[in-house]
């Protein structure tokens, strides 16, 4: 049984008040209005339905992080309109278990939100697209992972030679690379022409592609262009 507390600052949903109602799993356990002064909560809910409707982002990401401190397992799902997508991931990152936008009809997606199970999430698709894109972007800028495929696609090289080629990977000037990893400008020259050999690639533009395209699709070393 899912027990609901529903906060809101403007008047609530009779709509969603009447869908809880019909469903046989679900039981409102109480209605709260949101104020300025923050959240006063007696009840102990197992989901939230927050409806963060004329609440401003930082109000709103307090009142998420008060709701878990209260209660770490509690669901709280936050119901936000087409204006504030873009706040979704400051509401995700507070603790939102999911977000879902108000939209016609959307009152019966939210019944099914309620009752996913615990470790499933819901979301726009336009931020669970923005998530990945985050994802991409940590796993590219991550020197373990990029060690890992060098290994997985048979290219094999010292540690110091991976550092260069992880520089060399965001397309970093040779001055830069040196800067970076505290090495003389020369040793990086001789480290580059190593990665050249190894990899068995010519040009540095095709250099960087094929490293940063190791990180995205796992090529193997057949695919790289070889020297003859």
């Amino acid at each position: 049984m899912a027990t609901i507390l529903y906060i809101s600052k403007t008047p609530f949903s009779k709509l969603i008040l009447q869908k809880i109602e019909e469903q046989t799993e679900m039981e409102l356990i109480g209605c709260v209005l949101y104020t300025t002064n923050g959240l006063d909560i007696e009840e102990q809910p197992n989901v939230v339905l927050l409806d963060t409707e004329s609440i401003a982002l930082p109000e709103v990401t307090a009142a998420i992080k008060q709701l878990k401190a209260a209660n770490p397992f509690v669901k709280v799902i936050t119901i936000v309109g087409a204006s504030q997508l873009d706040d979704s991931m400051a509401i995700i990152e507070a603790g939102s278990d999911s977000v879902i936008e108000k939209r016609p009809n959307f009152e019966d997606k939210l019944m099914l939100v309620i009752l996913i199970q615990d470790a499933h999430y819901y979301a726009p698709s336009s931020v669970i697209l923005d998530l990945l894109e985050r994802l991409d972007e940590l796993k590219k800028d991550n020197f373990d992972l990029f060690r890992k495929r060098l290994g997985e696609n048979g290219i094999h090289i010292s540690m110091k030679e991976s550092l260069v080629a992880y520089f060399l990977k965001k397309n970093l000037r040779n001055n830069e690379i040196a800067e970076c990893i505290q090495l003389r400008e020369g040793t990086v020259k001789v480290h580059i022409s190593q990665i050249y050999k190894k990899i068995n690639i010519r040009g540095r533009k095709n250099v960087v592609h094929y490293l940063n395209k190791i990180m995205s699709n796992r090529v193997r070393m057949e695919e790289a262009s070889p020297l003859n």
